[in-house]
């Protein structure tokens, strides 16, 4: 008797460790799904790392965005800015009125579609404006205005440490770490 009770007791604690061990590996899929596909409206921030924030505008079909490292920030970084409409529409960019050096602060990197902002931007630093015009893909013009017409202009910006070699000068920005320190997510 005494042996079937031992034989029933381990059954039962290997059978609740596997069902244990099932249950764990379960949930690190469920939430892996559920943190990577979410829908949301209005805006949204995810903060990994240092303070910044974004400004953004829309205006006759143009949306501008500035970003600033916050006086807060512990550190100068290097930023970047990726934006996505819907597939009827695609977005350039708008260099009216911009100065040659405004033109050269962003360039966009066709491979990852990204734009890169080309200075440390320190503490309590803003970049320049970077301004994206929103183009219908079939005509390559601005859209006519439609009554009841409404889409989402979505940015992602991304944040890297400005590293200093030994002479005080900047390194080239490394966005193998951007993931580690910043991920942001704006919708407006």
């Amino acid at each position: 008797m005494k042996k079937q009770a031992a034989i029933l007791l381990t059954a039962a604690l290997l059978g609740t460790t596997a069902l244990g061990s099932v249950a764990y590996s379960s949930v690190g899929e469920a939430n892996a799904y559920f943190t990577t596909y979410v829908q949301a409206s209005g805006s949204k921030q995810l903060h990994f790392g240092d303070n910044t924030t974004i400004s953004e505008g829309y205006q006759s079909w143009n949306k501008t965005v500035k970003l600033t490292n916050d006086a807060s920030s512990p550190k100068p970084v290097y930023m970047r800015v990726k934006a996505f409409c819907p597939d009827k529409y695609y977005l350039e960019r708008n260099k009216d009125g911009a100065s040659e050096a405004e033109l050269k602060a962003w360039d966009y990197n066709e491979k990852d579609g990204y734009w890169y902002y080309q200075n440390v931007v320190q503490p309590g630093e803003t970049t320049s404006e970077l301004t994206l015009t929103i183009l219908d893909a079939a005509t390559n013009k601005k859209p006519a205005a439609e009554k009841g017409l409404s889409f989402n202009v979505i940015l992602i910006y991304e944040t890297t440490p400005a590293v200093e070699d030994g002479d005080g000068k900047y390194e080239s920005a490394d966005w193998s770490q951007s993931e580690k320190n910043s991920w942001k997510f704006t919708q407006a």
